[in-house]
């Protein structure tokens, strides 16, 4: 925008994420829209094998968690 903010836009762009390095399994993810601080989504994604994949929308800005499905303190397996 002319003022120097970034311009809205009325659809969200479909974007995937790939985060690699997580243990086969469902994983539980929730998107965070960061300027009006509320929960977007939460959905779960499963990972055969390989890195981690799920789209999400964005429009600005937006956080994402990622837990074990079955994991209630929300700390992240990693391997290696």
């Amino acid at each position: 925008a002319d003022d120097g903010t970034v311009c809205r836009v009325e659809a969200p762009d479909r974007v995937t994420l790939q985060i690699p390095g997580l243990l086969a399994g469902t994983y539980r993810i929730t998107t965070f829209n960061t300027e009006a601080g509320i929960v977007e989504a939460r959905f779960n994604a499963v990972n055969a094998q390989g890195p981690l994949r799920f789209e999400v929308p964005v429009v600005r800005d937006l956080a994402v968690a990622i837990r074990p499905a079955a994991q209630a303190d929300g700390s992240l397996r990693v391997n290696g």
